[in-house]
């Protein structure tokens, strides 16, 4: 069985329905080993997540967004997600220390 590496940069990661019988789940940047990981890491069957991608995952927003990518090679996965930490994904943490802020 040949598998991919498949990236997830939402916190708590995202279930995947490839059919009404098969979901992957995607680990989260929560589940990173490294603490403050660009992402989660899962890995993945190649055919399951070739199927969801035909299926749902080209017109998906977070596909189209940069949430969710894999490659075949996990090097190359981590590359990605290096590369992609840049782009806001819409769910990052607002920043806690902003001088415009005043407490209560």
């Amino acid at each position: 069985m040949e598998m991919v590496t498949v990236g997830c940069r939402l916190m708590n990661g995202v279930d995947l329905r490839v059919n009404d019988s098969t979901t992957i789940r995607l680990n989260g940047k929560n589940k990173a080993i490294v603490i403050g990981a660009d992402c989660g890491y899962t890995q993945v069957d190649k055919a399951l997540m070739d199927e969801w991608f035909e299926r749902k995952g080209k017109h998906s927003p977070l596909v189209q967004s940069k949430i969710i990518f894999y490659h075949e090679q996990a090097e190359s996965t981590q590359s990605i997600a290096r590369e992609y930490s840049a782009i806001p994904t819409g769910f990052d943490p607002l920043p806690q220390n902003d001088g415009n802020i005043r407490g209560a």
